[in-house]
């Protein structure tokens, strides 16, 4: 994780603050992520709580990233997105979503096929059916867009390497 030079998250509010949280944690420099946000009090927050760069604008915050994750609200995504799409063409960074019911297909149609997407999408009932102790299982994902994820546990009861295609 500590290799990744530059991660700019699109939305700085409590899901972005709880990611920002945990990356820290776990030695991702403050100084290599950055935070686009229209709230000056939440920039204003993820600075003092976390030491992170903040940006003008969402085409800022992308510039040099080499993961983008994107924490904005449902209906806001395909506005935001679609005013990505030309700053991350050439780049190509990993863009991974947080954004609760937006689908891969939707995300990738909003980039276009040469922006790798994830969409991590949350489902109340397959959580449910997951006992309790894994909830708590911390995954490092590796991606090789083209190739797949590999998931690598880094704790919990989970052992060994969990590895799928990337979808899209």
């Amino acid at each position: 994780m500590n290799n990744i030079r530059r991660l700019a998250f699109i939305g700085g509010g409590n899901m972005a603050a709880a990611l920002i949280s945990g990356l820290t944690k776990r030695g991702l420099q403050p100084k290599r992520l950055v935070v686009a946000d229209p709230s000056q009090e939440q920039l204003q927050r993820l600075v003092r709580d976390y030491a992170v760069e903040t940006a003008a604008d969402n085409a800022a915050a992308v510039q040099g990233a080499e993961v983008v994750v994107l924490a904005v609200k449902p209906q806001l995504m395909r506005g935001v997105a679609l005013g990505l799409a030309p700053h991350l063409a050439l780049s190509r960074p990993l863009v991974v979503s947080v954004a609760a019911g937006i689908p891969h297909a939707s995300l990738a149609r909003w980039f276009g096929p040469q922006v790798p997407v994830i969409a991590l999408l949350y489902d109340d009932e397959l959580v449910d059916r997951v006992p309790a102790e894994a909830h708590d299982v911390t995954v490092r994902a590796v991606v090789r867009p083209g190739h797949g994820v590999t998931a690598l546990p880094v704790t919990g009861p989970v052992t060994g390497p969990v590895t799928g295609p990337v979808a899209g």
